[in-house]
Order: structure tokens, then C-alpha cells, then sequence
């Protein structure tokens, strides 16, 4: 049994590629990071790795693969209701993750 994911690695990986981005771009080239608060850059990288990277491995089983496809089906079904459905998600995504 292979327990090494390559495709939920890289997954990760880009995830917390696109952390380090944004601390990068957000402190102005590290101009204005805090160094005393470096572990819990660390640690928000990490966890931006693993939460991707679990959920690629949980994404990559046939019934959940399929559970997501007919999500996004049902998501994009209506043309009317597509701008509404991506208000509530952009809403979603807003309030549960990024101002938590």
C-alpha cells in the first residue's frame, strides 16, 4: 500500500506557495513582517499545506469525487441562478473563512 499522494502534494504544496505569496505581498517584500510573529507564519503555512493536502486525498476517492461533481453540476445548472449562487459562496468563503 502506497501511503505517499503525489498528486495531494502537490495540491499542498501550491497552497502554501500561494500563503508564502501572500505574506510576501503583503508585508511589501517582508519590509514590514513582524518578526516575533514568524512561528505562526510557519504554522498558517503548514496548515495551509495539510488542509490541502487532505482534502485532495479526500477529493481523489471515486464516491467523493463524484458527491463534488454533482455538486458543481448542480452549482452551475441555471444560468440565472449562477450569480446568485456565487454571491452566497463568495459570502460563505468571506464570513467562515476569511474574517474567522
Amino acid at each position: 500500500m502506497n501511503f505517499f499522494d503525489r498528486s495531494a502534494f502537490r495540491a499542498g504544496a501550491v497552497a502554501a506557495f500561494i500563503v508564502v505569496a501572500a505574506i510576501y505581498a503583503g508585508s511589501r517584500r517582508l519590509d514590514n513582517f513582524d518578526w516575533a510573529l514568524t512561528t505562526y507564519a510557519v504554522g498558517t503555512i503548514f496548515a495551509a499545506f495539510a488542509v490541502a493536502y487532505r482534502y485532495a486525498l479526500w477529493a481523489h476517492r471515486p464516491p467523493t469525487w463524484m458527491y463534488l461533481k454533482r455538486s458543481v453540476q448542480i452549482f452551475m445548472r441555471r444560468s440565472a441562478a449562477l450569480p446568485r449562487n456565487t454571491g452566497r459562496l463568495g459570502k460563505l468563503l468571506l464570513d467562515n473563512f476569511f474574517l474567522q
